[in-house]
């Protein structure tokens, strides 16, 4: 018979062995919560911009479709698709952000899944956490063990493991027994060796309306996540339109689907649809806009204004649906509406337009009156004075209040305009103090056609070196223009500057050989010269390009 002694001692060994059999289980089991984070898995595939594959990575649902992966397989990619557990496939909407340089990135589909909640407690050195696989059908959840834990940026926790990966797990999340989530599984493209980044990283991406200029975010043609700040995303959408074509239409359509009671998303789509010629849809989305905007004189306004637009600066291919009546119908509902100045100028340009130069006036005129008194609205009266063919002095006194309604950064334009009506009075005097007061306002840098005037205006006032000076300074900024030549080297020759003529003829033979003021120039200059054989031989390629005053001047100088 066995001891009592020996029967306790016997139970309590079992007793033993038993709790170290539980303690082993429970270190490699893995819980339902663990089991349930590969749900939140999935695969990457990212796309250049013919359509070709780039790469295929993991990466996992941190928030309601917001998902987390590597950043360099966004890299050059213009499309990219993700496919769930559960085998779903959706395309990557936005980005929200991403770092280079821990090789991260977050961005949104459309889809509801949760995610993963991070690990509030870091895991410890020589501990042993849980690596969440993806598979449509049974994913494999792999032991992994810690071989050191250290903090970057301060807050962030970054592991190194001590347990060799599948590179098929590479984007995946490491977790703890809870099921939350400690990071992403990466590898050094140096060291090669198997790391882990914490994720809750990617909560410093931040989004605003520069966003879209993010110098990392370039790097890929993915719109990026559009600010919830109206105005914010206003910013995005007014920079979004010098992307290409295809890139706008994607942050136009997010913009619409994100506001869809703000008229400026329907009105940018219609004005990248005109761009393409495609008016009956243009016309669609901007009668979508007049129904869906909040603000229906908007909506109406920038009806008005994308027709003029068109009407005016794009009118070949016709859309007999567009005229300068629909745009007067529409600019007219906006005043009806809310009747802002804005809308009575709309009016007034479009009346304009049609040529119905009274009406215009009439509006231009009152608009005077109102807080959209301005140089550019005096102006617009002086032209419809202009047309109406109204009293020199009084369409000049226009001007003149065009030029004293403006500022000194602003008045540049209006100065000029003055000018050149002058000119066409035959003040002279007066348009050259325009001309030098516009210069001064630009700091020499006016076009070319502006010192072709300039240099006009001085030579009916004589003023032959400054004449000189400025189709010179034409000739500088466009070299092309052979009139410019042909206008210097005649004032050349007038002053007795012979050499400089034939000089000046040459350069301007090289840009056109086929322009006969500038051969009867240098047939008059060199005869001058007394140089008659060269002379007579540019006169004669004068004759050739049938120039009538040729004949004559080989009979004076033979």
């Amino acid at each position: 018979m066995f001891k009592i002694s020996n029967i306790i001692h016997h139970i309590t060994k079992l007793c033993l062995l038993a709790g170290l059999f539980t303690a082993t289980c429970s270190l490699n089991a893995q819980t339902t919560a663990v089991k349930k984070a590969t749900k939140a898995v999935v695969s990457i595939t990212t796309f250049d911009n013919k359509g070709n594959v780039l790469k295929t990575s993991r990466g996992f649902f941190t928030g309601k479709g917001t998902v987390v992966s590597a950043w360099t397989p966004f890299v050059g990619a213009s499309k990219a698709v993700v496919i769930d557990a559960a085998g779903h496939k959706y395309n990557v909407k936005s980005m929200k952000g991403a770092s280079e340089l821990y090789n991260l990135c977050k961005f949104n589909i459309d889809a509801s899944a949760e995610g993963l909640p991070n690990a509030v407690t870091a895991a410890q050195a020589g501990s042993s956490v849980w690596l969440a696989g993806y598979s449509t059908k049974k994913p494999d959840v792999v032991k992994v063990d810690i071989k050191s834990e250290e903090l970057f940026d301060s807050i962030y926790h970054y592991y190194l493991l001590s347990t060799e990966c599948d590179d098929s797990y590479i984007g995946c999340p490491v977790v703890n027994n809870e099921g939350k989530v400690l990071g992403m599984l990466q590898q050094s493209p140096v060291t090669l060796q198997y790391n882990v980044i914490d994720v809750a990283s990617t909560s410093r991406f931040k989004i605003n309306g520069f966003t879209i200029n993010d110098p990392v975010l370039k790097l890929c043609n993915i719109p990026t996540e559009l600010p919830d700040n109206v105005n914010e995303a206003l910013v995005t959408l007014a920079l979004a339109t010098g992307k290409d074509s295809t890139l706008s239409m994607q942050y136009v359509n997010n913009f619409i689907e994100k506001f869809p009671h703000q008229a400026d998303g329907y009105v940018t789509k219609a004005q990248l649809l005109t761009a393409d010629s495609m008016f009956s849809d243009a016309d669609n989305m901007l009668q979508t806009a007049v129904k869906m905007a909040d603000k229906k004189d908007e909506a109406h306004s920038a009806y008005a204004k994308l027709i003029y637009q068109k009407l005016v600066y794009m009118p070949k291919p016709e859309y007999k649906d567009w005229t300068f009546d629909k745009a007067l119908d529409e600019a007219t509902e906006a005043y009806k509406i809310n009747a802002l100045p804005l809308y009575q100028h709309q009016q007034a340009q479009i009346l304009y337009a049609q040529q119905k130069y009274a009406d215009a006036l009439t509006l231009f005129e009152a608009l005077q009156h109102t807080n959209l008194r301005s140089g550019e609205v005096f102006y617009e009266s002086a032209q419809c004075k202009m047309q109406l063919k109204k009293p020199q002095t009084e369409i000049l006194a226009c001007l003149d209040s065009t030029v004293n309604a403006e500022n000194k950064t602003s008045v540049a334009p209006f100065i000029l305009a003055r000018g050149q009506y002058l000119q066409q009075m035959a003040k002279y005097k007066e348009a050259l103090n325009d001309y030098i007061a516009y210069d001064s306002l630009v700091y020499g840098r006016g076009s070319d056609a502006f010192y072709y005037l300039k240099f006009q205006c001085e030579m009916q006032l004589h003023r032959y070196q400054q004449a000189l000076n400025d189709i010179a300074h034409a000739i500088v900024i466009n070299r092309a223009e052979p009139v410019y030549y042909a206008e210097m080297a005649s004032l050349q020759l007038r002053v007795n500057m012979l050499s400089d003529a034939v000089k000046t003829a040459d350069l301007g033979l090289r840009v056109s050989d086929t322009n006969a003021d500038l051969y009867i120039i240098k047939g008059i200059a060199l005869c001058e010269l007394k140089q008659k054989s060269a002379g007579l031989e540019a006169l004669q390629k004068a004759k050739g390009l049938n120039d009538s005053r040729a004949d004559g001047l080989i009979k004076k100088y033979q």
